[in-house]
């Protein structure tokens, strides 16, 4: 995923981040996540427009809120309940960053 992410940069962006079957981060992911936060935080203020997180469990999103008022993200950042409302979330952020327009075909 942190590779993927990385191939982003470069670009305007939006990520989604799905927590639906979150089962616990290890201490070795939890590191590896913090290299790259440090690595590639330059590139994340200038390419990601958003980030939501999509957790249905109350408990694993008020987890998520306190990380983020702990080490707050570097782009805005919102947790969800519901993935539409984090989709519908992270299209309106991408809009008025201008970085995409929707098409006939599209919901947003």
């Amino acid at each position: 995923m942190l590779r993927e992410l990385a191939r982003l940069y470069g670009r305007q962006h939006a990520v989604l981040y799905d927590a639906v079957r979150a089962a616990g981060v290890t201490s070795r992911q939890r590191m590896r996540f913090s290299e790259h936060v440090s690595r590639y935080d330059a590139e994340v203020r200038q390419w990601v427009v958003a980030c939501a997180a999509v957790a249905p469990s109350l408990f694993v999103r008020q987890l998520i809120n306190t990380v983020q008022w702990v080490a707050p993200s570097p782009c805005p950042f919102k947790a969800f309940a519901d993935r539409s409302e984090a989709e519908d979330w992270l299209y309106h952020a991408l809009r008025r960053a201008g970085a995409w327009r929707p098409s006939a075909e599209s919901p947003h």
